[in-house]
């Protein structure tokens, strides 16, 4: 499902993979690189983890999908 997503994102603009999103530089890497008009997926071990960054890319007008 992953490549899907990826070849999804990948056929409309460049794509930034965070690994490790949390509340602190990951987080930080996936705003920056979602400003800069990146397609971002994020992967973290705790979905908990993704929910507020998440959020907060909904809320400055990037969709997401969590999976």
């Amino acid at each position: 499902y992953i490549c899907e997503l990826l070849a999804k994102m990948a056929s409309k603009k460049a794509v930034a993979i965070v690994i490790g999103v949390g509340p602190g530089l990951g987080a930080s890497l996936a705003k920056r690189f979602a400003a800069g008009g990146y397609s971002v997926g994020l992967i973290a071990r705790k979905e908990s983890s993704l929910q507020p960054v998440q959020s907060e890319l909904e809320q400055s007008g990037h969709t997401g999908d969590q999976s």
